[in-house]
């Protein structure tokens, strides 16, 4: 009961989230260990550089029914730097849900840096790093990522993206497709 409490608040929130949102998004990855993610989040320039995201994400094992969820929230500081780059660093706070196990709450850290590449066409790399507040494999990650994205028009943009995880899980490799509408 307390998982569907926490996750119906979590759908309100998106909800509710999503009116003062300037970018929608939703995505699906697939691992190497036949994991499938799909995620859904909100994003909003609040003004003086500073960007607010809120994200939701299930995850399913291909030969299994349970499904573990993560919700998380995070705060990120934009920084242009030479050469047309934006750097962001940014913390985070999130909690994941896991089926016959306890709930865990999480911090992370991360920093991203993008570029437009030519045209429509933009490039990003990012590293995040999450772990539990309480001793235990729950949540301990590192990820390395980079995306490729395509803006279609001043709205939809289309990105293709790659994760490497370690921690735990202990190694895995994703990749993926997210849809983004900005308003």
């Amino acid at each position: 009961m307390k998982k569907f409490i926490v996750s119906l608040v979590a759908l309100v929130a998106f909800v509710s989230g999503a009116a003062f949102a300037d970018t929608v998004s939703v995505g699906a990855h697939f691992g190497n260990s036949d994991q499938r993610y799909y995620e859904v989040g909100v994003a909003h320039d609040v003004g003086a550089n500073v960007v607010v995201t809120a994200q939701g994400e299930t995850e399913q094992s291909a030969h299994n029914d349970l499904l573990s969820q993560q919700y998380s929230a995070k705060v990120g500081y934009k920084v242009a730097v030479p050469f047309g780059i934006t750097v962001v660093p940014s913390v985070e706070y999130g909690v994941k849900l896991v089926p016959g196990a306890n709930d865990q709450s999480f911090y992370g850290a991360g920093v991203s840096a993008s570029r437009q590449i030519y045209g429509p066409v933009s490039g990003e790399v990012t590293y995040r790093y999450r772990s539990s507040f309480v001793a235990g494999p729950a949540v301990a990650e590192n990820r390395v990522s980079a995306a490729v994205t395509w803006a279609i028009d001043a709205h939809d943009s289309v990105s293709l993206d790659a994760h490497t995880y370690t921690g735990n899980p202990s190694l895995l490799h994703v990749f993926g497709v997210s849809y983004s509408y900005k308003f």
